[in-house]
């Protein structure tokens, strides 16, 4: 399915350039543009994409055409009597008619056109646009509208019970958030609770994360209402205007979302005892061997030998040797580009948090 512009569109009316959008869209929507899709399709896509907005633009032409020619006959109305006003309303504009008839009438049997008979003027065109709207109205109703969504934030906040935090304190990053975990963790109990059934598991909360922006389309404690809710959701009297605007498409670029998600984990790491050196190494030995010991300690003596005096075999405590260890440095250097940190500080966030997850590796 294919489709050319006119070459004249200036020819063209309110209703045909409708007709045409429809057209070029519903050959767009054929081509069904994919990562599979031909060049060629390609270059058909890009150039029925500019005919759309050539003919858009002559739509907002005609609308704005229309909306001055109101203008004009309205700024008119006071100033010629009413019923040179009529036929000239009438001759210039025949959709107008049944907009201005009933209030020249009423200007006819008042010989003059007061500031109040134009206002009734204006209240019966408003009037009248809602019953008969004319071709040029009824294009512009149907102009899609361009909708930016919007975005749906959320917050850190402290859970209840975190010193140094008051109950549901917001968290400003994830470094208020380390420290309202570590503020947490240093109340645990220190004394072994263990049991016989394997130990006492220990839970507190520090952080919750609280989803904001939905106004009052939020679900109760109890669950109540829960139905009501969705269909509450799902009501095109909520949206601005009222309804939906069937759209041939957003025109607005996709929003760039620079935050990233951080998946390396510790789970699985192997935890082994510490000690904290204050030198610059250790020194140790293993002592004695239980060998040289079962081989070297020990007696057995006959009693005519004890009886003689005879020496007995005793075995030697030494000193044992001793071993070294020597200190080694182990550490992370990372070098960000000022430029860099400076206008994209999530990425520099982001390889910090995983660089500490492999240097814990």
């Amino acid at each position: 399915m294919s489709y050319e512009l006119p070459e004249d569109i200036t020819a063209l009316d309110a209703e045909a350039v409708q007709a045409q959008i429809d057209a070029a869209l519903d050959a767009f929507n054929a081509l069904a543009i994919s990562e599979e899709s031909s060049d060629e399709d390609l270059t058909t896509a890009e150039s029925i994409r500019e005919s759309i907005n050539t003919l858009r633009a002559h739509q907002a032409e005609l609308v704005e055409a229309a909306t001055l020619r109101a203008e004009r006959i309205a700024a008119l109305a006071d100033m010629a009597p009413a019923e040179e006003a009529t036929e000239e309303v009438v001759e210039e504009t025949p959709v107008a008619e049944e907009v201005v008839a009933e209030p020249v009438a009423a200007a006819v049997e008042a010989e003059v056109v007061t500031p109040e008979v134009v206002e009734e003027v204006q209240e019966a065109v408003a009037a009248s646009a809602e019953v008969a709207p004319s071709p040029v109205a009824r294009a512009a109703a149907a102009a899609p509208e361009v909708i930016v969504p919007k975005t749906q934030s959320a917050s850190l906040i402290a859970a209840a019970d975190v010193p140094g935090h008051s109950n549901g304190a917001e968290l400003d990053g994830l470094n208020a958030a380390t420290a309202a975990i570590l503020s947490r963790t240093k109340g645990l109990p220190k004394t072994n609770l263990a049991t016989a059934q394997g130990g006492v598991r220990q839970r507190y909360g520090a952080a919750l994360i609280q989803k904001n922006g939905y106004g009052d389309l939020v679900q109760s404690n109890d669950g109540a209402g829960d139905m009501d809710l969705l269909w509450k959701a799902g009501d095109q009297s909520r949206l601005e205007g009222g309804s939906l605007v069937a759209a041939g498409g957003w025109c607005a670029p996709s929003e760039t979302m620079y935050d990233l998600c951080q998946y390396e984990t510790l789970e699985g790491i192997l935890d082994l005892p510490e000690i904290n050196v204050s030198r610059g190494g250790i020194r140790y030995t293993s002592g004695p061997s239980f060998e040289d010991i079962y081989e070297a300690c020990g007696f057995f003596q006959t009693e005519p030998e004890a009886i003689a005096g005879d020496c007995k075999d005793c075995c030697m405590v030494d000193c044992p040797p001793f071993d070294e260890i020597r200190l080694d440095a182990i550490g992370m250097c990372i070098k960000s580009p000022l430029l860099t940190e400076t206008a994209y500080p999530e990425l520099v966030q982001r390889f910090i948090e995983g660089a500490l997850v492999a240097h814990q590796h």
